[in-house]
C-alpha cells in the first residue's frame, strides 16, 4: 500500500483491518493461511486501483474546499460592492449630487455578479463541509448591509420620509436575501457517499 501512494495512517489502518478480516474468513473457509492472503487481496482490490480511488477522494476534498472558497470570495465581493455603493447614495442624500456615477455603477454590478455567484454557490452546495463557514460569511455578510440601513432610521435630521422607505425596502431585501441563503445553506441534504 505505501507503493501504491496510499500513506496516511487512517485509510491504511482500515485497509489492513479489512484485509485481516477478509483473511481470517478465507482461512475459516479451509484455505491455507497464503492463499487466504492472496484471495483477501484480490477482494479488496489491487494498490494501483486502490491509489486512483484515494486520489479521486482527495480532489473531491479539494473541490469541496475551493467552492467553499469562492461562496466566501463571492460574499465579500458583495461587501466590496455595497461599500463603493453607500458612500455615493449618501452624499447624493445629503448634497443632491452623485460624484461619481462611475463608483455607484460598479459597486451595484459587484452587488448584483457577486450576489448571483453566491447565491447559486450556495444552492447547488450539497456536501457537508464548510457549511459552518458559509454560515459565518452569510451572517457577518448581512451584517455589514444591513447595519447602514438600520442606522439610517436613527437619523431623523438626515433622512426623509422617502429616504427611510428606500431603506426598510433594502433592510427587507439584504434580510430576505441572506436569509434564504443561510436557509438554503442549512437546509439543503447532503450528498450520499456510495457504498464500497
Amino acid at each position: 500500500m505505501l507503493a501504491a501512494g496510499i500513506n496516511t495512517p487512517v485509510p491504511l489502518d482500515e485497509l489492513e483491518s479489512h484485509l485481516r478480516d477478509e483473511v481470517e474468513r478465507q482461512v475459516q473457509a479451509g484455505l491455507i493461511a497464503q492463499q487466504a492472503f492472496e484471495t483477501a487481496v484480490q477482494r479488496i482490490g489491487q494498490a494501483s486501483a486502490l491509489e486512483m480511488e484515494f486520489k479521486k477522494i482527495g480532489t473531491t476534498e479539494r473541490e469541496q474546499m475551493k467552492r467553499v472558497v469562492a461562496i466566501l470570495a463571492a460574499l465579500s465581493g458583495m461587501v466590496f460592492g455595497i461599500s463603493m455603493v453607500l458612500p455615493q447614495l449618501g452624499q447624493w442624500s445629503r448634497t443632491g449630487v452623485m460624484h461619481s456615477l462611475t463608483f455607484l455603477l460598479v459597486g451595484v454590478a459587484l452587488v448584483i455578479i457577486c450576489g448571483s455567484a453566491a447565491f447559486y454557490g450556495i444552492r447547488t452546495h450539497r456536501e457537508a463541509r464548510g457549511r459552518k463557514w458559509i454560515s459565518i460569511g452569510i451572517i457577518v455578510t448581512c451584517g455589514f448591509y444591513a447595519m447602514p440601513f438600520i442606522l439610517a432610521f436613527f437619523q431623523p435630521r438626515e433622512t426623509n420620509l422617502m429616504g427611510w422607505v428606500f431603506c426598510a425596502a433594502l433592510t427587507t431585501a439584504s434580510l430576505l436575501f441572506f436569509g434564504s441563503c443561510f436557509y438554503f445553506n442549512r437546509h439543503l441534504p447532503t450528498r450520499s457517499v456510495p457504498e464500497m
